[in-house]
C-alpha cells in the first residue's frame, strides 16, 4: 500500500501532518441492519406485547403460552456478541490510530529531505582563492608589466637620430688626437725650417708648420663619414637593444601570466571538483533520507493493511453473528406477533361470546322472573277455590324440561364443528334441527370448546327454545 506525506497529515488536523489522515479511508463498523430496519421490527415486537392483555396467560382465553416478553421487546445481542462487537472496536481504533499518525517518517529524515547544499568552509576558501587569482587575471599585470610599459613609453618616446659631429665623443677624441698630431707635426716642421735658416724663424717655416696641422685636422674630418656610420650604427644598436630588451621582458611577462593562468585553473578545478564531491555527498544523503522515508511509509503501510485485514475479520465474524441472532429475534417477532394476534382476536371474540351468554342467561332469568310474578298474579286471580291450579304453569314448565333428551357426543360435536366453521349461524340451524334436545347443553359445550367466528349478533337459541 502506497503512502505519502501528505495524505497521512491531511487529516490529523487527523491522517495529517494533521497528516491523510488516513482517518477518511476507516467506515466505522455497525453490526446488524440499518437503524430504520431495527426501529420498525422493535416496533412490530413491542405491538405484539400490547395486542394481548397482560401478555400472560389469560384465564378462559385459550392462551396456554406467554408472548413475547415487554422487556425483551427491544433486540439485545448475546454477551459473546457484544464481545465480539468489543474486539473489533479494538481492532477498529488501532486501524484509526495507524490512519491518524503524523510522524510516520522521524524527524531526522524530513530535516535531510527538506535540507538545502552549503559547502564547506574549505570549498569556500578554495573559491576565494581561486576568485583572487581570476581577478588578478583579469587584470593582465605582471610583475613585468611596469617595466614593459616603462620601455615602450622610452621606445615610443625615443628621439629620432641625428648626427651632432660636436657631440660624437669618439670623432671628437678622434680630432682631438689628430690636433695633438698636427701640433706636433708642426713645430717639427718649424724646428726642422729653423734649422735650415740658422735658427730663426720665416714665413715659410709658419706655413709649412700650419700646412702641416692643417692636414692633420682635414684627415680627421676627411673620417668623419665613419664616425657618423658608427655613430648610426651605434644608434640602430640601443635601440635594437630596446626592442630585445621588450621582447625578453614580454616573454618573461607571458611567461609569468601563464604561470598564473595554470595556477588559477588548477586551483580552480580543484576546488570545483572539491564542491562537486561535497554536493554528490549532499545529494546522496537526501536520496537516501527519500529511500528511508519511503521504507518508513511502506512500513506504516503495511502495518496499516495488516490491521485493517485483522480488524475486517473480527467485524465481519462480530457481524455474522450480530445478524444471525438478530434474524432469529426478528423470526421470533414475527411469530409473536402472528400468534398474539390470533390470539388477542380469539380472546376477544370469546370475552364477546361470554358476554353475550350472560346477557342471555340474564334475559332468561329476567323472563322467569316475570313468569313467575305473572303466575302469582294470575293465581291470585284465578286460585279460588284454592285447588292448586295456581302450580298449573310451573308444572307445565317442569314437564317440558323433563321431556327434553341430553344431547349425544355426536351432536355435540356436530354443534361444535358448526359453530366453529359457520359461527352462530350456522349453530343455531343444527341446534334448531334438533327436536327434543336441551339446547343449554349444547350451547354450555360450545361455549368451553369453541373458537369464535362468524358476525358480533348473537343468536338465542334459548330464547327461540322459550
Amino acid at each position: 500500500m502506497a503512502f505519502n506525506k501528505n495524505l497521512l497529515v491531511a487529516d490529523t488536523g487527523t491522517g495529517g501532518t494533521k497528516k491523510k489522515t488516513t482517518a477518511n479511508v476507516v467506515t466505522d463498523y455497525v453490526a446488524g441492519p440499518s437503524p430504520a430496519k431495527k426501529a420498525e421490527v422493535e416496533k412490530r415486537a413491542a405491538e405484539a406485547t400490547q395486542n394481548v392483555p397482560g401478555n400472560n396467560n389469560v384465564e378462559g382465553s385459550g392462551i396456554d403460552k406467554p408472548l413475547v416478553n415487554t422487556n425483551n421487546s427491544k433486540f439485545t445481542a448475546s454477551e459473546g456478541t457484544q464481545n465480539a462487537q468489543k474486539e473489533a472496536d479494538t481492532y477498529l481504533q488501532n486501524v484509526k490510530n495507524l490512519a491518524s499518525v503524523t510522524d510516520i517518517v522521524d524527524q531526522g529524515t524530513w530535516d535531510k529531505i527538506n535540507s538545502t547544499f552549503s559547502a564547506s568552509n574549505l570549498v569556500n576558501e578554495a573559491f576565494n582563492y581561486t576568485n583572487g587569482l581570476l581577478q588578478q587575471l583579469s587584470t593582465g599585470r605582471t610583475s613585468y608589466t611596469d617595466q614593459i610599459n616603462a620601455l615602450m613609453g622610452e621606445i615610443q618616446n625615443r628621439d629620432p637620430f641625428e648626427y651632432d659631429v660636436d657631440n660624437d665623443v669618439l670623432f671628437q677624441q678622434y680630432l682631438g688626437s689628430a690636433m695633438q698630431s698636427g701640433k706636433t707635426a708642426m713645430q717639427d716642421t718649424m724646428g726642422q725650417a729653423a734649422a735650415l735658416t740658422g735658427g730663426y724663424g720665416s714665413t715659410y717655416a709658419t706655413s709649412a708648420a700650419n700646412q702641416q696641422y692643417n692636414a692633420y685636422i682635414q684627415d680627421a674630418y676627411n673620417n668623419l663619414p665613419e664616425y657618423y656610420q658608427m655613430a648610426l650604427e651605434a644608434y640602430q644598436m640601443e635601440g635594437e637593444e630596446m626592442y630585445n630588451q621588450l621582447a625578453m621582458l614580454n616573454q618573461a611577462d607571458q611567461t609569468e601570466y601563464q604561470r598564473l593562468y595554470d595556477s588559477w585553473s588548477a586551483n580552480f578545478s580543484n576546488a570545483q571538483n572539491m564542491y562537486n564531491r561535497e554536493y554528490g555527498e549532499w545529494q546522496d544523503s537526501v536520496s537516501n533520507a527519500f529511500n528511508s522515508a519511503g521504507l518508513q511509509l511502506q512500513e506504516h503501510g503495511q502495518l496499516y493493511d495488516q490491521a485493517y485485514s485483522a480488524y475486517t475479520a473480527v467485524a465481519n465474524d462480530a457481524q455474522t453473528k450480530y445478524q444471525n441472532e438478530y434474524s432469529k429475534w426478528q423470526d421470533e417477532v414475527n411469530t409473536a406477533l402472528s400468534y398474539a394476534n390470533l390470539s388477542s382476536d380469539n380472546y376477544w371474540k370469546q370475552q364477546n361470546f361470554i358476554e353475550e351468554k350472560r346477557m342471555n342467561d340474564a334475559s332468561l332469568e329476567q323472563k322467569q322472573k316475570q313468569m313467575e310474578m305473572e303466575s302469582e298474579q294470575f293465581v291470585a286471580l284465578n286460585d279460588v277455590n284454592g285447588d292448586g291450579l295456581v302450580n298449573y304453569e310451573d308444572q307445565v314448565v317442569e314437564e317440558e324440561k323433563a321431556s327434553l333428551k341430553t344431547p349425544t357426543e355426536a351432536q355435540m360435536e356436530k354443534a361444535l364443528k358448526a359453530y366453529n366453521e359457520g359461527g352462530e349461524d350456522a349453530l343455531a340451524k343444527v341446534i334448531g334441527a334438533m327436536i327434543g334436545v336441551d339446547e343449554n347443553a349444547i350451547i354450555d359445550y360450545v361455549y368451553e370448546n369453541g373458537e369464535y367466528k362468524g358476525t358480533t349478533n348473537w343468536w338465542n337459541p334459548v330464547g327461540r327454545l322459550r
